[in-house]
């Protein structure tokens, strides 16, 4: 059994730690003045799925991101 746990975790990468998102919902109120709400929550997975197809790699090049789809 000790090998078959062993091919699972890494099969699916159990054994590494989540990726932490690059902007939270703090930032986003600090930064933006955005108030508080679900739409905040869509932005933060916006910016996760640039993050995913690699046009977004920090969170500078996601705060500028975000400045395209903040308009204020």
């Amino acid at each position: 059994y000790g090998a078959l746990f062993t091919k699972i975790i890494l099969q699916y990468q159990l054994d590494e730690e989540p990726t932490k998102p690059l902007i939270h919902g703090q930032d986003l109120i600090d930064i933006f003045q955005l108030e508080p709400g679900p739409y905040l929550g869509d932005l933060i997975r916006a910016v996760e799925n640039e993050r995913d197809q690699g046009n977004v790699k920090t969170r500078e090049e996601a705060i500028e991101y975000l400045k395209t789809l903040i308009k204020k």
